[in-house]
């Protein structure tokens, strides 16, 4: 039963996510504009076929043959090389971060803008964003050492679940992504590291003993909850930040809470009824047409903007998330909300599997990934940023290549065998 809830928990994250978006917008509340029953039905047909994808592949890698001697695995930590590389990526988040601060001070005219104009500082991290907004290679620079730092989590995440009196020092990677973030006002990559922490400190306890394990698990339902707390407080001081004049914040929070988690379907209405060219691609891996565009392979005007469109999801409200339907739909119409989310379904499955059965950095990594782009599948599809994926992947293949075996020693031992 423990392994089944383990090599489930992805899909079970992305069923959760949906149950409460369909009920959260049949409430209709703070005037949400209602869908036509034909949106519904795509929404549904395309989370039907991911659920289909995961399943079927499941079923069909049960009736591959057992090994003879089954193991269990347990992994022994050097506390001291995974305190080495957490510092070592922590350092290089935080002075990425300080290089973006000094840019952002340096473009609108000292430190004191951060806290006299907020919504400027803002407004000039999205144009950079957009492209909109020139900035010198040393903002770039930042982007990218903070992005490589942004790897800590997962091993955050494990040095947490570890049994070390000092296990503490894993929430580290949390605190330095936090500072980053509060940098540009943002929340979005400090709830992707948030994620990833979690999904890390999840995956590893299945390496614990029994005994362990079961602690570390009660540990984490209450860690989830007081993440879920903290990122309401964060967003309540980020809004209170962007919003000065806003009297009642936390309407505002509750609103923006609402509208961001259930407006996209409201969204994806509005696009079905728009003018709709099929972009085959172009939509759902975004970032690679941006890297097309760079050595002149692809149309610059032609290229997507990093935001979407904003449209009216209230008759006051507007937002440009589309739930990842929209990337999918864009691209090849309804065969992409069919085939794409089975194909989807049936890779998260086998990356998860893969993690249990030969666990290192690259595996976790691709595990952290795919559980969070079924989480955020609300949101957007999380693969329009395929190269910055590809970026972090190159590094978690280094470490793993130069700081596995120093970290960590597998020890198998033979165990009754359970079909899970």
């Amino acid at each position: 039963m423990t392994n089944i809830l383990y090599r489930y928990f992805p899909l079970g994250i992305f069923l959760m996510v949906w149950v409460s978006v369909f009920w959260l917008h049949s409430l209709s509340l703070f005037n949400i504009r209602e869908v036509s029953s034909q949106s519904y039905q795509l929404l549904l047909l395309s989370v039907f076929s991911l659920f289909m994808g995961y399943v079927l592949f499941r079923a069909y890698d049960i009736q591959t043959p057992i090994r003879k001697t089954p193991t269990y695995k347990i992994i022994i930590v050097n506390e001291r090389a995974l305190l080495l590389l957490i510092t070592c990526l922590v350092s290089i988040q935080l002075f990425g971060a300080f290089i973006i601060f000094y840019e952002i001070t340096y473009q609108l005219g000292g430190v004191e803008t951060f806290f006299n104009r907020p919504l400027a500082v803002r407004q000039y991290v999205v144009g950079v964003q957009n492209g909109y907004e020139n900035v010198r290679l040393y903002y770039k620079f930042g982007n990218y050492l903070t992005n490589i730092g942004f790897l800590s989590c997962i091993f955050g995440g494990i040095y947490f679940s570890s049994f070390s009196k000092y296990r503490a020092i894993g929430l580290i990677p949390i605190i330095s992504l936090l500072i980053s973030q509060l940098l540009t006002l943002g929340r979005y990559k400090f709830v992707s590291g948030l994620v990833f922490f979690i999904i890390s400190y999840l995956v590893f306890t299945y390496f614990l003993s029994p005994r362990k394990r079961s602690r570390r698990i009660i540990e984490l339902t209450i860690l989830g909850i007081l993440s879920i707390i903290f990122v309401g407080t964060i967003s309540y001081y980020v809004l209170k930040f962007r919003s000065p004049l806003e009297i009642d914040i936390t309407y505002l929070l509750k609103k923006s809470l609402y509208l961001y988690f259930t407006g996209g379907v409201t969204a994806f209405e509005n696009f079905l009824n728009s003018d709709i060219t099929f972009l085959y691609g172009e939509s759902s891996f975004r970032s690679i047409t941006k890297w097309l565009a760079r050595f002149n392979l692809w149309d610059e005007e032609q290229l997507l903007s990093v935001h979407n469109t904003f449209t009216n999801v209230t008759p006051t409200y507007r937002m440009n998330t589309y739930t990842f339907a929209k990337s999918l739909y864009e691209d090849f119409g309804i065969y992409g909300l069919v085939a794409f989310p089975f194909i989807w379904g049936a890779v998260s499955y086998r990356i998860c599997s893969n993690t249990f059965k030969n666990f290192n950095f690259v595996n976790l990594f691709a595990t952290c990934i795919i559980t969070f782009s079924l989480l955020i599948s609300f949101f957007s599809f999380y693969f329009q940023t395929l190269t910055t994926l590809v970026f972090w992947l190159i590094f978690i293949v280094l470490i793993d290549h130069f700081f596995f075996n120093k970290i960590f020693k597998i020890e198998l031992e033979p165990q009754g065998y359970t079909n899970g």
